[in-house]
């Protein structure tokens, strides 16, 4: 990402992307990254804390069932020479992975 305009929110794929639970069932990894656009400590979280509390309730009724993971604390950051005030919320999602013979078998029957 080369910039960004807070407030905003930032979705994208975690690191790891995918986590093992069994051979065919994995978990999915999700970013939720959050700017505000100030660096002053006490407005900048109160813009993070909205932020996050709309992010929450929006993949919370979202029908996949992504759930919290864990949370980064705010920090300073600074994208295209803009200082702000940054969190991040990751989520997770078991994913069936198999491979496409396997789901052909299991489609046909």
């Amino acid at each position: 990402m080369d910039s960004v305009e807070p407030p905003c929110i930032v979705l994208s794929w975690d690191d790891p992307w995918l986590t093992f639970q069994t051979p065919c069932w994995w978990y999915a990894q999700l970013a939720v990254s959050l700017f505000a656009p100030r660096t002053e400590p006490e407005s900048g979280v109160a813009t993070l804390e909205d932020l996050a509390g709309y992010a929450m309730t929006r993949i919370g009724a979202d029908p996949y069932s992504f759930v919290p993971e864990s949370s980064l604390a705010p920090r300073f950051v600074e994208y295209a020479g803009l200082p702000m005030l940054a969190a991040r919320l990751s989520y997770r999602a078991p994913v069936r992975i198999a491979a496409p013979a396997a789901r052909q078998q299991e489609e046909a029957a």
